[in-house]
């Protein structure tokens, strides 16, 4: 909202109408600001697992599972 204000005063400023750039730069800085802070208390965003990495560990554990089943099976018949 109050990037939208500072919007609104800087229109008419570019349209070549008379405008206090006072109020103008003061509400660019309060936009400024807010945002900014906004930005900083945001939490970060946890990394999702994509979901062909997620089938190809998958696949991977199968496989080791299978050549240590294997492995023992050949340990037995020994």
């Amino acid at each position: 909202m109050l990037c939208a204000i500072a919007e609104d005063l800087a229109a008419p400023q570019l349209a070549g109408l008379s405008v206090t750039l006072v109020e103008v730069l003061r509400a660019e800085g309060t936009a400024r600001r807010s945002v900014a802070a906004i930005l900083a208390n945001r939490p970060e965003p946890k990394p999702a697992e994509r979901p062909g990495l997620a089938i190809a560990r998958a696949r991977w554990a199968e496989a080791d599972r299978a050549k240590a089943q294997a492995k023992k099976d050949d340990d037995h018949a020994e």
